[in-house]
């Protein structure tokens, strides 16, 4: 369970990222992760259940950093 200190800076970042202009075709967010332990969030017009890579033609990229999520709230490699 995340600590109510990161949860808040997530949090935070995430209404950031959110309240910029989004599209009405936006029908589906990803949360992408990447190493070393990051995250970003982008809105794309399409989604499939039976697509894994839908999230690949995004419309919609925030202008916010990436968050960088601590080892101590995810672990190590």
């Amino acid at each position: 369970m995340a600590t109510s200190t990161f949860q808040s800076k997530f949090d935070a970042w995430l209404d950031d990222a959110l309240s910029q202009p989004i599209s009405p075709s936006v029908v589906a967010f990803s949360f992408n992760l990447a190493e070393p332990w990051s995250t970003e969030v982008v809105g794309c017009d399409r989604y499939s259940d039976d697509n894994p890579d839908w999230a690949c033609e995004e419309s919609f990229r925030p202008d916010v950093e990436q968050f960088a999520l601590p080892v101590s709230e995810v672990g190590s490699t």
